[in-house]
């Protein structure tokens, strides 16, 4: 019997453990996906990211256009700079989005005269 309890309890945390793991998932859109369409289900996370972002230069990524009613912008981060204290290096820079409402929206991204823009879907 105790046995049992062990292995159902065992079973149990594991299935706990995944569901959590499924909720923290998130959804990357990659420049790649320039023109593309995205679901990302309500009240997740999902991210922008644009790979060697020139540090230091006159233009970097920013947001030209955004649904604020279906998606907030929670913040932007830069990671795997090529160098420090320079200027002309690389680094990736990552926008950090939450879906808040359900339906079809167009985000958009300039960098100079390069366009970046994807419908997200929020379901």
């Amino acid at each position: 019997m105790r046995s049992k309890l062990f292995t159902l309890f065992f079973l149990l945390s594991c299935l706990l453990n995944l569901n959590a793991a499924a909720q923290k998932a998130s959804v990357t859109i990659k420049e790649s996906g320039n023109g593309k369409t995205f679901t990302v289900k309500k009240g997740r996370t999902f991210d922008v990211l644009f790979n060697k972002e020139c540090v230091g230069c006159r233009y970097t990524w920013t947001i030209s256009g955004i649904d604020s009613a279906k998606i907030r912008s929670v913040s932007d981060t830069h990671s795997n700079k090529s160098c420090t204290k320079c200027v002309g290096g690389t680094q990736d820079h990552t926008f950090h989005f939450k879906a808040l409402k359900a339906g079809a929206s167009a985000l958009s991204f300039s960098c100079g005269d390069k366009l970046f823009s994807a419908t997200v879907i929020v379901k």
